[in-house]
């Protein structure tokens, strides 16, 4: 496999003529595509994944940790209010979605739900009538089957979706089978569309001390082999209307159900507890953009309401939550030269539920604009429950600590930038502030015995951080990424005992991606894609603490439109644990056959 390794460091994906659309790794070794692969390089989104990223991932955008983070399909903004490390269960094959956008800063305020630090946002793509069929078999006996088909008139346009995929994982015990399904109905009018999707996600993994510590398990004498099944489904309904140049609404509905049925030890199940939760969650919403030229407005309204059934979730304060959303962001734009306008905005965001206290932040900005750039700067405050596992886990014992009197965290945020497109370059650059109040983590106090390890806490965390990136067209051939970000933290948690953070304090102080994809010739693209970071210190954390991550594919697509792709993912083989205690995922090769038309 290391001569393998060497012969193909690349990463591949399919283009339709020469131009490298992209230079990200869209097919994972593992699996099939899911939202959650094409963010693996994406300089903004740091995944901090479990087994392999299509398995479970925690998201992170700007050291934030994966429970402030959403996802956003359309106007729906989809969040796991059972833990948080579930809002990537998203049932939809990625060929329904457009690529993904990454919201931060105040477009997140105005946007968001719950996810005080970013989301991912991705567009419903228009239905065309073409179809693909794929078979993958690589490492650890893996087999990948997928098919999408679609077909479309004037008006409406039907698609239907389907993947399996099962492996034996690069770890003693680490199998995993995955399926999901999806099927939307789409209507397009002049400038509208409207559709309705329907997903279903059914994943089951198993990895070593997949949550709870190689300590706790020695502890027990336990065989370390932790499981987890979820069972998702999701119903949206979306409309969006583009009207009069950047202007447009979108209206959303939707219902979230996850099923999941966690086991502390395969071999032994039912050790402790049965841990096994139903998470109910339907919102509505409207936003949009309405631009007069002169001046603009910005607006959002969302309502939420979940529901929790659980056998283990059972000490908090309520198991149902109704939570509220909105914001208003009116400008006015002042043209200050012939072709640079002022733009000058204020507003505001209020959150309310019914089991906590409301929130109203404030909202605003200055930006000079010309175009193809944007220079800004903007402050921006949001709001956020703790989830059921933080406040409904016991308090006083078991695997997980809860604690019933956790506050809303409260974020305040402060940014300068600048992104800059031209026809071949885009460039983006910013610094911010973000000043969190009471924000939930879960952290490790060694002189507790095992079974008290991870332990819900309330901290206030300042970040200061800096990001660039750089996509550059650099021949009719070739196309180049490059991303940098700087994190630093000061945290206070207000307790003793505080040893470690599982997931605050688990951060990159420097990370670099870069990629690079290539058209070496007609229907033949390379790409490569890499990552190195330099860890904050973790006590937990085993091993280094600066990994080299790389990526890479070659795929040719031939003209009956039958292809074939070679990927391997983490071609160095590093053992590197993206959650503290959480062995990582080693090298993986696969091959992917597929027809398209």
């Amino acid at each position: 496999m290391k001569k393998l390794s060497i012969l193909l460091i690349t990463t591949l994906s399919f283009a339709e003529d020469i131009t490298v659309e992209s230079v990200y790794v869209d097919t994972p070794a593992s699996s099939f595509e899911s939202v959650i692969t094409g963010l693996r390089f994406e300089p903004l989104v740091d995944l901090q994944g479990r087994n392999f990223n299509e398995a479970q991932s925690d998201v992170s955008i700007r050291g934030g940790i994966f429970d402030n983070t959403e996802f956003s399909i359309g106007g729906a903004s989809l969040y796991d209010p059972q833990t948080g490390h579930y809002s990537a269960e998203i049932p939809i094959s990625p060929s329904m979605l457009g690529g993904a956008q990454v919201l931060t800063g105040l477009d997140q305020a105005i946007f968001g739900f719950q996810g005080v630090a970013g989301s991912v946002r991705y567009s419903l793509a228009p239905i065309t009538s073409t179809g693909e069929v794929r078979l993958g078999v690589g490492d650890r006996n893996l087999n990948s089957q997928s098919a999408d088909i679609g077909h479309s008139t004037e008006n409406i346009g039907f698609q239907i979706s389907g993947a399996h995929s099962g492996m034996d994982g690069t770890e003693i015990g680490g199998e995993s089978e995955l399926y999901r399904g999806s099927a939307r109905i789409q209507h397009r009018g002049n400038g509208s569309q409207t559709d309705l999707v329907y997903g279903h996600l059914d994943k089951e993994y198993a990895w070593p001390y997949l949550y709870a510590l190689k300590e706790l398990h020695d502890f027990v004498g336990s065989s370390g082999v932790e499981s987890d099944r979820t069972k998702t489904d999701l119903i949206l309904l979306n409309h969006r209307d583009n009207y009069e140049g950047k202007s447009y609404f979108e209206a959303s509905a939707w219902f979230r159900q996850l099923d999941d049925d966690y086991e502390f030890d395969i071999s032994n199940k039912g050790l402790f507890n049965a841990f096994e939760h139903e998470t109910k969650s339907s919102g509505v919403s409207l936003g949009g953009v309405h631009d007069a030229d002169k001046w603009f407005l910005k607006y959002h309204l969302l309502g939420n309401f979940d529901e929790l059934e659980s056998t283990a979730l059972v000490f908090g304060p309520y198991m149902s939550r109704s939570t509220y959303t909105a914001t208003i962001l009116p400008g006015a734009r002042f043209s200050v030269s012939d072709s640079r306008d002022l733009e000058v905005y204020a507003g505001a965001r209020a959150d309310d539920t019914n089991r906590t206290s409301s929130f109203v932040g404030a909202l605003g900005g200055i930006a000079l604009v010309k175009e193809g750039e944007r220079i800004f700067a903007e402050f921006s405050q949001s709001s956020q429950a703790p989830n059921y596992t933080a406040i409904g886990s016991n308090p006083n014992g078991g695997l997980f600590r809860g604690n019933p009197t956790l506050k809303n965290l409260e974020s305040s945020l402060a940014e300068i930038g600048i992104n800059l497109e031209e026809e071949k370059t885009k460039t983006r650059f910013a610094v911010f502030y973000r000043d969190d109040q009471d924000l939930t983590d879960w952290t490790y106090d060694s002189s507790i015995t095992p079974f008290a390890s991870r332990s819900a806490n309330n901290v206030d965390i300042e970040t200061l951080g800096a990001e660039v990136s750089l996509s550059h067209q650099c021949t009719s051939r070739v196309k180049a990424l490059f991303g940098y970000t700087y994190l630093h933290k000061d945290e206070d948690y207000k307790v003793d005992g505080v040893d470690a953070s599982f997931y605050a304090l688990n951060y990159p102080k420097h990370r670099v991606v870069a990629g690079v994809g290539v058209d070496v010739a007609e229907n033949l693209v390379w790409k490569l894609n890499g990552e190195f970071r330099k860890q904050f210190e973790n006590t937990l954390r085993d091993g280094e603490d600066a990994p080299i991550l790389l990526s890479s594919s070659l795929g040719y697509v031939f003209e009956s439109g039958l292809s074939v792709e070679a990927i391997i993912d983490n071609i160095l083989d590093e053992e590197f644990e993206e959650v503290p205690g959480v062995p990582g995922s080693g090298q993986i090769a696969a091959i992917y056959f597929g027809y398209r038309w």
